[in-house]
């Protein structure tokens, strides 16, 4: 892979060299000790690629590549393999996030690299020690049903976060349809705001969506159906590569799909000329989610000569949410598509994938209704039983002590009748 940066952004180039320096960095306190004259050069190389890359911005390392404040770098091989290296120590940390306030002094590079090779070697800390001008972030896992956050706060930031997903999204679409070639790097975006939404909770993410404003347009169900593949490869601990070429490649895939009453393979195969399509003076940089993402459509149009069983998940996926919406032109609730989808499997959909996306957000799922103590109300996440979840009644969180009934309000399918 070569390396391809706007002549205009030397800052990005520069975020590169902060990579292969603090890899540099490592490898001689690891060999030679922290005194090493190496060491020394090395910080002080690093430090000059930081000054050069101007403070403050973030490194994001994600198992595929680096974002810098959400925006790829572009990786040689050798770059992309160390930065590989500096993912796995933050991960160690549960820390992704490398943000540079202002320019650190060479000693405190210094002291990030022996953190680094700790990690590497496995020593995880329970309290990491301070860096003056650099911050290494966590990844916040927040329950709305916990006293310590406010559930109107989670889902005030998710309906934030979804909406600017679903503008970006359409934005996407628009761009595709217009110059025949899939914008990557928006694509890439798009899949990090949605991988930050179910960071916030996948229920609270769940709920959010389902009981947002009534349209449901091209890209929100886009992002419905990229979800549900996100959710179960996460519940299965698939790899982040995976995983993200997985919701990638469903993007992609529900861009056409979803815009024209095309089947799964028929979509695909629009779906791969955009993902194959380079524009007029643009250079192709290979990467491997986009090796990841570009094989998986292959195999789901049917032009790869190998079997992927992912394809089964991104089946699932585009049958239940082609299911939303009637040709009547009524719209199926979540409960009435998990109605639909357990008497699908096995038949219409496949076993394995189609129980882990009956199973991912339990049987009465966020957003559903259901009749609760002689009340209408709304499933906004799991309770003490599977059959009993919490739900908004009157204006009010309830734990029914009864198991409650799925309801469909509007009538909007036999099921519910």
């Amino acid at each position: 892979m070569t390396r391809s940066f706007a002549p205009d952004r030397p800052d990005l180039e520069a975020c590169t060299e902060v990579i292969e320096q603090l890899c540099a960095c490592m490898r001689a306190l690891a060999a030679n000790g922290p005194t090493h004259e190496d060491v020394r050069t090395s910080a002080q190389a690093c430090r000059r690629a930081i000054s050069g890359a101007k403070p403050p911005f973030a490194l994001r390392f994600l198992s595929d590549g680096v974002l810098r404040d959400r925006e790829p770098l572009m990786l040689s091989l050798g770059t992309f393999r160390r930065a590989q290296i500096l993912a796995r120590a933050l991960y160690v940390q549960n820390t992704p996030e490398l943000r540079f306030e202002e320019l650190p002094k060479v000693e405190v590079i210094e002291k990030l690299a022996k953190l680094f090779v700790e990690a590497t070697q496995g020593n995880h800390r329970s309290s990491l020690p301070y860096f003056q001008g650099i911050a290494l972030n966590k990844i916040h896992q927040v329950d709305p049903t916990t006293k310590s956050h406010s559930e109107t706060d989670v889902d005030r930031v998710l309906r934030g976060e979804l909406y600017a997903a679903s503008m970006r999204i359409e934005g996407i679409h628009n761009e595709m349809a217009q110059t025949g070639v899939w914008p990557w790097a928006a694509g890439q975006q798009a899949i990090a705001s949605l991988e930050r939404c179910l960071a916030l909770g996948v229920t609270a993410t769940a709920r959010t969506l389902e009981l947002a404003a009534p349209e449901w347009t091209v890209a929100r169900r886009s992002i419905a159906m990229t979800l549900n593949v996100l959710i179960v490869l996460t519940r299965i601990r698939a790899s982040d590569v995976a995983r993200r070429a997985a919701g990638h490649a469903m993007l992609a895939i529900g861009g056409f799909g979803l815009r024209e009453p095309l089947t799964l393979e028929a979509a695909a195969k629009r779906a791969l000329a955009t993902m194959n399509a380079v524009s007029q003076g643009q250079r192709l940089t290979p990467s491997p989610h986009r090796l990841h993402a570009t094989a998986l459509v292959a195999a789901t149009a049917g032009q790869s000569g190998t079997a992927m069983p992912l394809t089964r998940l991104l089946h699932a996926a585009f049958a239940m949410e082609n299911k939303r919406i009637e040709p009547s032109g009524q719209r199926l609730s979540r409960i009435d598509l998990q109605a639909w989808l357990s008497s699908a499997i096995g038949r219409e959909v496949d076993d394995l994938f189609g129980r882990a996306m009956l199973g991912s957000l339990g049987p009465l799922p966020p957003g559903a209704h259901v009749m609760c103590e002689g009340r209408l109300g709304v499933v906004v996440g799991p309770g003490k039983a599977p059959d009993r979840p919490i739900v908004l009644l009157g204006g009010q969180l309830t734990a029914p002590d009864a198991p409650v009934a799925p309801s469909s309000p509007l009538g909007m399918s036999p099921w519910a009748q």
